[in-house]
């Protein structure tokens, strides 16, 4: 056993992803949670709006807009795409036929724009659009004036921005010496466990390096007793539905043939069980999982991976998305803390469906939800979410220190600043973590300067996929420390 960083997660109370789920939940319309969405963030918008543009007129509600007169006002953002999937459509196919092929793309040339409040809604047009980046449920301000076919050409938008924050002189990046210091956190996604992949040689290694009992590489690169808690980030396990021999006479009506094998969970709980005893580790259901493809979703219950490490108390299922706030707990040092927000990727993959990606990226997306205060926009329009009716938990009450994302294709990483007028400053570290079982990559956070590294796992070129950044080197034959991105 390796002595080890020390911290201490504490998570929000009450957790505003747990949901209450009764027999009456799901009778309620989706349009409350986007009213609730726009009452909640329309005072924050409208605050924003009125110093950038002070001289403006405003119109309090769609409706009352001045035909010719430059104005701006408050609504939410619905994206009119041919291409989007409809349920209505699915729902009403004939059962015999084959489902409808999911679009990894569904923007075209087609697509409008429009802004929607209590009152009704309006097109958006004008050259600012080729460039504007906006989903379905962005809660934003628009400058601009109606036209004689009634639209609204939009010269400017505006948007509620990041909140401000209590922010802490950390600066400065780490040393040789402050590195053995300084408390670093882990992040891990994709893991698809369960099948028989080259991968899997790459997992055992990662749970080698995380105990501190092999002897590879990425030891020599960067010690793991630096490294304080680990985050799985969704996409844990693969999927395998096995048939059941059952005598056809003896079938009962209904009596499914078919049984989910427990082998992923198992192989799971096996690499989860050994790297717990060594240090935490927090686990987030992600897309593939079985927890229900239903946002929030909700963490698992700890009975589920088995007595064996349900009962180590530094094992914890969190939801998904989750707020967690890590504080550091060294006595000779001052205290560090650090609010994360962590999810396993799927509302940064489904805003992602809606633009050409490049140039749009899936960086300045996640930076821009930052600046909408929301995590999941497109939910419930693109992406399932639980039917809200008062309240919407995906709004950002406060800026996170760090934004952590699973299920990437590559590691992305960019520290956010801006300047909040009479608030001071608002800092945000976004990091995107790519899959493990095709990059072979873990990412790293210093706690103290938001610096980022990233350990790959190789076992040889035909067995692994591409690293997670062209420009990061990759040349040893075991694991290979993957590059650094500078602190704050």
């Amino acid at each position: 056993m390796i002595e080890r960083a020390s911290t201490i997660a504490i998570g929000d109370d009450p957790n505003q992803f747990k949901t209450k789920r009764t027999k009456d939940t799901y009778r309620h319309q989706f349009s409350h949670l986007y009213y609730s969405r726009l009452n909640l963030l329309r005072p924050d918008v409208q605050e924003a709006a009125q110093v950038k543009w002070k001289e403006a007129e405003y119109s309090e509600h769609v409706s009352e807009i001045k035909r010719g007169k430059m104005c701006w006002t408050v609504g939410t953002i619905f994206m009119d795409m041919p291409l989007k999937p409809d349920v209505i459509e699915e729902a009403c196919r004939d059962s015999e036929l084959p489902p409808l092929e999911k679009r990894v793309k569904i923007y075209s040339p087609d697509d409008k724009v429009i802004m929607e409040d209590e009152s009704g809604r309006i097109r958006l047009v004008g050259k600012l659009l080729q460039s504007a980046m906006l989903v379905t449920g962005v809660i934003c301000a628009a400058l601009g004036t109606e036209t004689a076919k009634g639209e609204f050409e939009v010269a400017d938008f505006c948007y509620a921005g990041l909140t401000p924050q209590n922010l802490v002189d950390e600066s400065g990046s780490s040393t040789g010496e402050t590195e053995q210091k300084d408390e670093w956190i882990a992040a891990v996604s994709g893991l698809l466990l369960g099948i028989p992949t080259p991968a899997d040689s790459l997992i055992q290694m990662l749970v080698e390096y995380l105990t501190g009992e092999g002897s590879s590489e990425a030891e020599s690169q960067f010690a793991a007793s630096n490294i304080a808690r680990l985050f799985v980030l969704g996409d844990s396990m693969v999927t395998i539905i096995e048939e059941i021999e059952v005598d056809e006479k003896k079938l009962k009506y209904g009596q499914e043939t078919t049984t989910y094998s427990d082998v992923p969970l198992n192989t799971l709980t096996s690499c989860l069980q050994e790297v717990a005893r060594s240090l935490p580790v927090h686990v987030l259901p992600g897309g593939i999982d079985l927890a229900g493809g239903t946002l929030p979703q909700q963490a698992w219950p700890k009975g589920m991976f088995g007595p064996m490490i349900s009962d180590i108390p530094a094992f914890s299922t969190e939801t998904n998305p989750t707020y967690l706030t890590v504080e550091t707990t060294r006595e000779d040092r001052p205290v560090v803390s650090r609010r994360l927000l962590l999810n396993s990727g799927q509302p940064l993959n489904d805003m992602a469906s809606y633009f050409p990606t490049p140039p749009i990226t899936r960086l300045g997306l996640l930076e821009a939800t930052l600046r909408w205060r929301h995590v999941a926009p497109t939910a419930p329009d693109t992406l399932y979410c639980f039917p809200y009716t008062h309240e919407d938990p995906f709004i950002m009450d406060s800026t996170p220190d760090l934004y952590i994302v699973g299920g990437q294709p590559k590691f992305g990483t960019k520290l956010v600043k801006e300047k909040i007028e009479g608030n001071g400053e608002a800092r945000c570290r976004l990091v995107l973590v790519p899959s493990f079982s095709a990059t072979g990559t873990i990412v790293l956070v210093n706690l103290r300067t938001l610096e980022v590294r990233t350990i790959t796992f190789k076992v040889s070129e035909s067995l692994v996929g591409p690293p997670p950044d062209p420009n990061i080197s990759t040349t040893d034959e075991t694991a290979t420390h993957s590059g650094t991105d500078g602190g704050i």
